[in-house]
């Protein structure tokens, strides 16, 4: 049964303009039935034609309840409605073209800057764990200095004295000129301790990190991210032991880094070799990264190397008098010097979309005071209220059509709006029992329940009280 109506639903839809002369022809019938018994009866015959087509009533909305029962009714009218909005904006292409510029630079605008809004200050960063990774940095708050490098010695005390890390790491981005296997290049390096793969929780997509030992191994070991090696070297497997000059200094290949692998975060990183560990304590040329221990708030952090600090400037007061250190978040402090410009951006552009609706709104409705006549011919030729309001959302939003469309039926359900084809005398219940035969003898060809529904409808509406 289901099979079958949906073939005479496709069917009715292939061959609209055949199922279109079949209804007038039904409803032909009909009304030169009911005339020929009146004119029988002995009624004139225009007389008689005219009260046949009175007591029948609106020959659209039985067009219109036929259609609904015999194929895809909403989508036939939404079709309709997307086609007379675009005939529409072919006829005023000026409305159309001041409504797609503004609302496109109000939109382009705002969803450029939410893009980079978004990856730099709304989404972590892409280590496990981010929410744990923190920056530490020496500070020297009566010089106003609060972000500074540190001496490895001072570093070393601050992994060695703190317990609410996992890992400490100490780092230095330093930029690298690579000679052989082709042209010079300059690229963008790191000099890191061996801490860091652990702090940061990733490991080299190709080969191995390097250890504490090679840290301190005079032979230098590499290394390199997956740019670098995509780029310069083509992807080779074999990569692993091959030698690479940094600065004229041969460096052997141990690994290969992830694929947008980016640290600090937001910066290139060609390659990563080890830190020097210079025994100055009055040198800072490195900064820190730790990873916190599960449960451990920043402000715990902060408060230990607080106290390491002050521990350090009572036992060196000649390097460490007034030296301090700042734990921060890894992406509050990686988004620091943008933040508020970021935001300002985005304020702006938002702003700037809000104006652009608002014209783009006094626009539509200056339109709409300029439709109430044709509103007002529509509905009094039988539109409904929800055919009405989903004609004007299309026509003002077709990018949404089908939403907006499912939207106005959810919210109009139910409540018809009467026209000029409204029944003005109400024929005698006999007839109106004879007529609705008729009609549901229409309907019924589909074999739908609903046919029921909208024919018993359609009386109520002609019928109305006793």
């Amino acid at each position: 049964m289901i099979v079958r109506q949906w073939v005479a639903r496709l069917r009715a839809l292939w061959n609209r303009r055949r199922t279109e002369l079949e209804i007038d022809e039904e409803i032909e019938f009909h009304l030169s039935e009911e005339a020929g018994e009146r004119a029988a009866a002995g009624v004139a015959a225009e007389q008689a034609r005219l009260a046949a087509r009175k007591d029948f009533g609106s020959a659209a909305l039985v067009r219109e309840s036929v259609r609904e029962v015999w194929a895809w009714g909403f989508a036939e009218r939404l079709i309709e409605d997307v086609r007379y909005a675009l005939r529409t904006m072919r006829r005023q292409p000026g409305f159309s073209t001041v409504a797609v510029a503004t609302l496109a630079l109000g939109i382009g605008a705002t969803t450029a800057i939410f893009s980079v809004v978004n990856s730099v200050l709304l989404r972590p960063l892409p280590f496990p764990g981010a929410d744990r990774i923190v920056a530490l940095f020496a500070t020297s708050p009566k010089k106003n200095i609060y972000r500074d490098t540190t001496s490895f010695p001072d570093f070393l005390d601050w992994q060695k004295q703190s317990h609410a890390f996992a890992a400490v790491a100490a780092y230095r981005p330093d930029p690298f000129n690579i000679t052989g296997d082709g042209e010079p290049e300059p690229i963008a390096g790191l000099r890191a301790s061996h801490e860091l793969f652990r702090v940061l929780g990733v490991s080299p997509a190709i080969g191995r990190a390097f250890d504490g030992n090679e840290q301190h191994d005079k032979a230098p070991v590499a290394v390199i991210g997956n740019g670098l090696w995509t780029r310069r070297y083509g992807s080779d497997p074999q990569i692993v032991g091959r030698t690479i000059l940094l600065d004229e200094v041969s460096h052997t290949v141990v690994g290969v880094l992830p694929p947008g692998f980016q640290f600090p975060p937001y910066y290139q990183t060609d390659v990563i070799v080890p830190v020097p560990e210079r025994a100055s304590r009055s040198t800072g040329y490195i900064f820190g990264v730790g990873r916190l221990k599960d449960g451990v708030p920043v402000s715990a952090a902060q408060q230990e190397l607080g106290a390491v600090a002050l521990r350090l400037a009572e036992t060196f007061p000649k390097t460490n008098r007034d030296r301090g250190v700042k734990v921060a978040l890894l992406q509050d402090d990686a988004a620091g010097p943008v933040r508020t410009p970021l935001l300002v951006l985005l304020g702006a552009a938002l702003f700037v979309l809000l104006i652009g609706c608002g014209n783009v709104a006094n626009l539509v409705l200056a339109r709409g005071i300029a439709r109430q006549q044709e509103l007002a011919v529509r509905s009094a030729l039988g539109a409904s209220r929800a055919r009405l309001v989903r004609s004007v959302a299309n026509r003002e939003h077709r990018a949404c059509r089908h939403c907006r469309a499912a939207w106005v039926d959810a919210c109009v359900l139910g409540k018809p709006v009467p026209g000029s084809f409204a029944v003005t005398a109400f024929p005698p219940a006999a007839d109106r029992i004879r007529l609705g035969f008729a009609r549901l003898r229409l309907l019924h060809r589909c074999n739908d329940w609903r046919a029921q529904r909208l024919s018993a409808g359609a009386d109520g509406l002609e019928s109305g009280p006793e």
